[in-house]
Parts: C-alpha cells; structure tokens; sequence
C-alpha cells in the first residue's frame, strides 16, 4: 500500500484508521496506521476483543490503559498485549498520536 492510500476505516470518531492489507483475503492479522487527535477529555472509554495486538509510536505520545495497568507510550516504544483485557489509549500533549496497530485475530 502506498503512503496515504490505505483504505479508511470507520470505528469510532476519535480514531482514523487506515486498513494497510485490505486487499489480502484471509489474513491472520489487521494491520492498522492509527492516528488519533489530542483531545482534552480526560474520560477514556475501553475496548475489548478477542486476539491480540501490537502497537509501534511512530509521532507523538500516549497513554495506554490495559486491565489495571496504565503505562506512556513514546516515539520509538512499542507493546504488545491482549486485547481481551480492556484497554484504550489517551493522546498526550497537544501533538497527533500516531502508531502503528497490528491486530492479530
């Protein structure tokens, strides 16, 4: 997929999402360039699903909430996680979040 054309996702209004595999028929993983505005609602909502997920910082910073766990997710950082614990993420500062998501079903 070229820069910029990966196909748009529609999941939540907070979140643009743009699908980097959409064309593979049976994949075993969702590939996810994620970017997310700063937004100064302090309140974040969890999500949950079966599978599990990797998620690489490529701009900004975040906050990452899984289970009871709570950890700042830089440029350059990268985890790795179930995504059947509730989880969801905070933009920090006033910078666009963008990361990378590889969601494995």
């Amino acid at each position: 997929v070229k820069s910029g054309h990966g196909l748009g996702v529609e999941r939540t209004k907070a979140y643009k999402y743009e699908n980097l595999a959409s064309n593979f028929i049976g994949r075993k993983v969702e590939p996810l360039l994620v970017t997310v505005e700063p937004n100064d609602n302090s309140e974040i909502h969890t999500n949950t699903h079966s599978g599990q997920e990797f998620h690489y910082c490529i701009e900004g910073s975040f906050l990452l909430q899984i289970g009871d766990h709570t950890l700042t997710v830089c440029e350059g950082d990268s985890v790795y996680f179930d995504s059947s614990l509730p989880h969801a993420m905070q933009v920090l500062g006033d910078k666009p979040a963008k990361f990378l998501a590889i969601v494995l079903k």
